[in-house]
């Protein structure tokens, strides 16, 4: 929230794109706020004006794996856990160190890999967003929804869906289960057949990776991502 009619810039280091937009009557100033999206670690020092900041995150996606047996296609990742403007206070001049999580990799096992978290830090005061396939606890914000044990091609994406597999003479099709959804995306789709590979979670959205099929490996988790509005 800009307390005074600042001019001052925020000083931001880090990959950053910037946005200035005007707020309706009633919101938060009623004039205009700047939303900065960081796509990865760096800092964020506030502006002459600001008392307070409004975070949204995301943690790292974890990546998809292949089931065990080779019965059924691979495990979705989860999604990274999220925070919608939650509000930090804070005070000109104030240097807030931002971590951007990383997304896990895909793996041709049955342990996923889990995504690592995302954070602001000041001080001693922190939010976290956990990396998926990690539960949250405390001031932590925990993991999404998990990706689906496999779902047969052409199935939905929603995360969590059971999977399944279709036998026919001399043919048995196994595909991998979608990556968990995460608030900025959707998970990856799971390999469409047994030798497919699962798709990875868009890049900076925390979504999970795309199960792998019967006989291949699993798909990246999105890298996570930090915004700053003010």
């Amino acid at each position: 929230t800009n307390a005074t009619n600042a001019t001052t810039a925020a000083t931001c280091t880090g990959n950053s794109a910037t946005a200035t937009y005007a707020t309706t009557a009633g919101s938060i100033s009623g004039g205009l706020m700047t939303a900065i999206r960081y796509t990865a670690s760096g800092s964020f020092t506030v502006p002459t004006g600001v008392t307070v900041i409004y975070v949204s995150m995301v943690g790292g996606g974890q990546g998809g794996a292949r089931q065990s047996g080779g019965t059924y296609g691979g495990n979705g990742g989860a999604s990274g856990g999220a925070a919608i403007s939650v509000p930090f206070p804070c005070a000109a001049g104030n240097v807030i160190s931002i971590l951007v999580g990383a997304g896990a990799a895909g793996t041709n096992s049955t342990n996923a890999i889990d995504g690592t978290g995302s954070s602001i830090t000041l001080g001693s005061r922190n939010i976290k967003c956990t990396g998926g396939g990690i539960p949250g606890a405390g001031i932590n914000f925990g993991t999404g929804a998990g990706g689906g044990v496999g779902t047969f091609a052409g199935g939905s994406p929603a995360p969590g869906a059971y999977g399944r597999y279709i036998t026919q003479t001399n043919f048995v099709n196994t595909s991998g289960g979608w990556g968990g959804h995460s608030w900025l995306g959707p998970g990856g789709a799971g390999g469409a057949n047994s030798s497919s590979n699962g798709a990875a979670g868009a890049a900076n959205t925390g979504a999970g990776g795309g199960g792998a099929g019967q006989l291949a490996t699993g798909g990246a988790g999105g890298s996570g991502c930090v915004i700053i509005e003010y």
